[in-house]
């Protein structure tokens, strides 16, 4: 018994897609009576993901463990159609088995999954809020690294699948410190101020946006492909005080002074 067919190695998030079983008895002739209609389990094995994290706020993730079923349906001259709808994106392994034992090939391991048409409206940002004015680290060298606020936005298709803008766009990362009542009754501000940003381009669907605010406060952050907000955009960030930094911090008291 064998699977051939295109959908055995690749297919579109939300998109049905195809093969066909073979059934044939140990001696090669063809099984048509239809009573051993196989098993189809499909399961992912990597996909490219961004998830929240600490330092910097995200980071990407291969890990994937969806795990969705075809189903077949008996056609002629030992035959069975199996059709299967995958909505996320990666690669997959296909195992195909009649009575409890794999068939010829199984588990086939060459599945691509690809990401639908993208959908801005569903891209999302990563690690947005909260939000610290400096979260530095020390790297493995014992060097102290600071960091200032940053965030990812990914851009999705309708299913959450994280894939590349496609040909011409434009990106706007928009931050901007907000000037509020309490702000301007104290003589601090009289208008929103516009905060410098600068991202990169992972080239993955993925961009790393970090920007220069210094002060704690609330800020408003845009996040717009092809001029498009993302989800939940624009959103409005209490940016927090940065971790203690060993060069600003001192010891004071009479323990210290005498």
């Amino acid at each position: 018994t064998v699977a051939v067919g295109d959908g055995l190695t690749l297919a579109t998030a939300g998109v049905p897609a195809s093969f066909w079983v073979i059934a044939r008895d140990r001696f090669g002739n063809l099984q048509d009576t239809y009573v051993q209609f196989p098993n189809i389990s499909l399961a992912c094995v990597e996909s490219v993901e961004v998830v929240e994290w600490t330092r910097p706020r995200w980071k990407k993730t291969t890990a994937c463990s969806h795990l969705f079923r075809g189903i077949p349906f008996a056609d002629t001259d030992g035959r069975y159609q199996v059709v299967y709808t995958g909505t996320r994106s990666g690669q997959f392994h296909i195992n195909v088995r009649v009575d409890d034992a794999p068939i010829f090939g199984s588990p086939f391991q060459d599945l691509t999954i690809v990401p639908n048409d993208v959908d801005i409206p569903r891209s999302v940002a990563i690690g947005i809020d909260p939000a610290f004015a400096d979260n530095w680290y020390v790297n493995s060298l014992g060097q102290l690294i600071p960091m200032g606020p940053n965030f990812a936005a990914a851009v999705r298709d309708s299913y959450g699948n994280m894939r590349p803008l496609v040909g011409p766009s434009t990106q706007l990362f928009l931050v901007q410190w907000l000037c509020t009542a309490e702000r301007q009754a104290a003589g601090e501000c009289s208008q929103n101020l516009a905060i410098n940003s600068q991202y990169v381009d992972n080239l993955d669907g993925s961009f790393a946006v970090e920007y220069s605010a210094t002060v704690a406060g609330l800020y408003r952050i845009s996040v717009l492909f092809d001029l498009v907000h993302i989800s939940g955009s624009p959103f409005l960030v209490q940016l927090q005080a940065g971790r203690a930094f060993p060069g600003k911090v001192i010891a004071v008291g009479p323990g210290v002074e005498s």
